[in-house]
């Protein structure tokens, strides 16, 4: 038997045969990435069923969203300090934006009024976070300055 590297027909042979089967696996692969993505790039969107809970008109459920978003945006920023305001907040938010987003599929002739609710969560959004930086950095040093062993006594 010949040495490894030299071209006897021996060697010849598997080396084709595994030529051939990585170039089936590469073809296959890039193959099924193209198909994957012209499938979803020139597919139809599922249409989605979306509906408003009963009881009103699309003018009437952004009424009632903008009150819940003003109502949670002043309870989260009076409650900043409060250690689960983040969590509270994060579910509130999660779950209006949820609700906004089933508004604008419903009501596509109010997606302006929509997205004007959805800056205004941002809005409140960022002040929660400021507010909580701010406010977080100023309590650890009135903790710390407020210790009772930190205060001499009179």
């Amino acid at each position: 038997m010949s040495a490894p590297g030299s071209s006897a027909p021996e060697v010849r042979i598997f080396r084709r045969i595994f030529q051939g089967i990585y170039a089936i696996l590469l073809v296959g692969f890039f193959g099924t990435i193209a198909v994957s993505a012209t499938y979803g790039a020139f597919r139809d969107p599922e249409p989605v069923a979306a509906t408003l809970p009963a009881g009103g008109d699309c003018d009437t459920h952004l009424t009632r969203l903008f009150a819940e978003l003003e109502d949670a945006g002043v309870r989260t920023i009076r409650q900043v300090h409060l250690p689960d305001s983040a969590q509270a907040w994060k579910t509130f938010s999660d779950g209006f934006r949820a609700r906004l987003t089933t508004l604008e599929q419903t009501c596509p002739d109010r997606a302006v009024l929509a997205a004007e609710l959805e800056r205004q969560r941002l809005g409140y959004e960022t002040a929660r976070r400021a507010l909580a930086q701010v406010a977080g950095a100023a309590r650890g040093h009135l903790v710390e300055t407020l210790r009772p062993d930190a205060v001499p006594a009179p």
